[in-house]
């Protein structure tokens, strides 16, 4: 994934996020964080609830909405909470172990698409 460009609400855009502002996200758990093109899996490897912000490792995109996979080592980063888009990434395997699909993508494009 390299250098991103990340997307995020506005400050006082909190009425449709504050769940995932004040929820806890969990080590190991999917979810969908907001770029400036597009959105992209990521499992967080920890969460700094009172600092705002979570350390994820980023998937990296297939050539169809919802596919991806992981890459051979960790895109590591440290992103903003107002950039996590969706924390309910529902994902299935795809041959070979590191491509998978995620079943939901529409609905997290859409969610995706109000930022």
């Amino acid at each position: 994934m390299g250098s991103l460009t990340l997307k995020q609400r506005g400050n006082d855009d909190t009425s449709d996020i504050s769940p995932i502002l004040q929820a806890q996200l969990k080590q190991g758990q999917m979810i969908a964080v907001a770029c400036e093109d597009t959105w992209y899996p990521a499992v967080v490897e920890r969460d700094n609830l009172a600092g705002g912000d979570v350390t994820v490792s980023f998937g990296e995109l297939g050539k169809t909405l919802g596919t991806f996979r992981w890459p051979t080592g960790k895109d590591i980063h440290t992103v903003s909470r107002r950039r996590v888009v969706s924390t309910n990434v529902v994902h299935e395997p795809r041959a070979g172990g590191r491509s998978w699909f995620v079943t939901n993508a529409s609905e997290i494009q859409r969610m995706f698409k109000m930022f």
